[in-house]
């Protein structure tokens, strides 16, 4: 064997463990947002759920404060919603809901990412600007 054909063997072995190091990773990527994703979802859907009634049904007084966590509590809760249909892409690498649904699933997330940081700034502004020290109640 030449040293030419013993280097094209040695290319094509470190390019075939190198598509095999990606492949792992890229699996146990998958994994990583599958479990990330639940982890999120379940304590995401109970604890907005749960925001949004105790904001909405005993909270009589809506201060700017309270409508901006209502705001919140919203934006989050769409995005978690849309979580199932990540892990099931997740879990079978299809994704038989469309193409609109995978739209408004990226739109969901880059909304709340955005909602999120305007709400909270909101939040924290009203409450270095104003002299009411109850400005919950």
């Amino acid at each position: 064997m030449s040293s030419q054909n013993a280097s094209a063997v040695g290319v094509n072995n470190s390019s075939c463990l190198q598509q095999n190091a990606d492949q792992k990773w890229e699996e146990s990527m998958n994994k990583l947002y599958t479990y990330v994703y639940l982890f999120i979802f379940i304590p995401g859907l109970l604890g907005n759920s749960l925001a949004l009634w105790m904001l909405c049904r005993f909270i009589s007084k809506k201060t700017k404060a309270i409508i901006f966590m209502i705001n919140l509590a919203i934006a989050d809760l769409a995005h978690v919603l849309s979580l199932p249909l990540r892990v099931y892409y997740y879990i079978t690498l299809t994704w038989p809901f469309g193409k609109g649904l995978c739209l408004l699933c990226f739109y969901l997330k880059y909304l709340n990412m955005y909602a999120s940081i305007a709400f909270l700034a909101c939040i924290k502004k009203h409450i270095c600007f104003t002299s009411d020290t109850d400005w919950i109640h």
